[in-house]
């Protein structure tokens, strides 16, 4: 059984993907000053980039295991986890971090993020649901 409060936690900061939601996208807001706004304003780039690496930081801490007793396969549930809701409303904003700016060098600093993001991936379901048409440039 999942406790309720994790999954919850990783709703309330997640950013948003749908208006109703009210937590910022910063990862969006570092695409579009990085690459859609007409001047590119070196301020906001870098205080949205820093805020999304820090939000990946934390899921970084979560799938770590650094205060549970070994690291983590999904974001909530007991022991390694459990995929939950957590994972599949996560998972779309953060794998797309190669397209919104961010290096692998910053991204190095997150193994397990980077781990976590290939296993949502290799799920029967999430490539069914992806599909070809889903990867476009």
């Amino acid at each position: 059984m999942l406790r309720k409060s994790l999954p919850s936690q990783h709703h309330y900061w997640r950013p948003c993907t749908d208006p109703k939601d009210l937590p910022p996208s910063y990862q969006g807001q570092v695409n579009h000053f990085s690459r859609a706004a007409p001047e590119k304003i070196p301020y906001a780039i870098n205080r949205f980039k820093n805020e999304t690496l820090r939000v990946i930081g934390v899921l970084e801490i979560q799938l770590s295991g650094k205060y549970s007793d070994e690291p983590r396969e999904f974001l909530a549930g007991k022991g390694k986890g459990k995929y939950s809701v957590a994972d599949m409303k996560t998972w779309p904003w953060v794998k797309g971090w190669e397209r919104t700016g961010f290096s692998k060098e910053e991204m190095d600093a997150f193994p397990n993020v980077l781990k976590w993001i290939d296993r949502i991936a290799e799920r029967p379901a999430v490539k069914r649901g992806i599909g070809e048409a889903y990867n476009q440039s």
